[in-house]
């Protein structure tokens, strides 16, 4: 490792780093005292921000599934990447009604597990 580290030294042209994340040389100015330069930096924690995010909505998506019913309500439809799930209290999103539900401990009225086409229609209704 150490040796990778003397190669770009060693390599880089006057007034640049090596940025690890990005594998680039830039200037010494983009670093903020970091390993990686500011752009990269950016990226990697909007990358970490939407794993973070992407893996809570999973879970919760996880949870309601098994409160709420695996399957579509009205055609019976089974397959996870189809389902979706209806808030019975018209006015709030899928994303913050999982939130607020998890807290209030999953009661049974709140959600409705529905497959895209049901809702489709549902909505068009």
């Amino acid at each position: 490792m150490s040796d990778n580290r003397t190669a770009h030294r060693k390599l880089a042209p006057d007034g640049t780093k090596w940025c690890n994340y990005g594998q680039h040389f830039v200037p010494v100015a983009e670093f903020g005292g970091q390993s990686y330069c500011r752009e990269c930096t950016r990226k990697y924690h909007a990358e970490r921000r939407k794993r973070y995010y992407q893996d809570k909505v999973d879970r919760l998506r996880d949870l309601a599934l098994k409160h709420y019913g695996d399957s579509c309500r009205f055609c019976g439809e089974s397959r996870e990447e189809a389902l979706t799930f209806f808030p019975l209290d018209e006015g709030s999103g899928v994303f913050k009604t999982l939130i607020r539900l998890n807290g209030d401990g999953w009661p049974i009225d709140a959600l409705t597990t529905i497959c895209y086409n049901c809702k489709h229609v549902a909505e068009s209704d």
